[in-house]
């Protein structure tokens, strides 16, 4: 007979996912199993961004070496020899807008 706490464990890969539960809202068998496949859905959220963020990362670093050297005027042609890619970026200022008020 099958009781309210009678579950399967919500972790993707449990070896044994039938279990009884201490608490009638618990979803998992172990803790162990709550971390992990808590760990596993971030891993995935993870990888979708990491091409991105590895770009953004790139850019920053170019960015940082070039203004140190060049006093912060840099050409768009040196910044491209260096590897910046321009299609990724997180933030973008319209200049023509950000000198209305002068």
């Amino acid at each position: 007979m099958e009781t309210p706490y009678h579950k399967i464990c919500e972790y993707e890969f449990c070896e044994q996912p039938e279990f009884i539960a201490k608490r009638s809202n618990q979803k998992y068998c172990s803790v162990d199993h709550y971390q992990k496949q808590n760990n596993y859905k971030e891993k995935i959220k993870r990888d979708l961004t990491k091409k991105i963020n590895a770009i953004l990362a790139k850019n920053r670093e170019i960015l940082r070496q070039n203004f140190e050297k060049n006093n912060g005027i840099i050409s768009k042609e040196k910044l491209l020899s260096a590897g910046y890619i321009f299609n990724y970026h997180t933030h973008k200022l319209n200049i023509k807008d950000s000198f209305d008020g002068i």
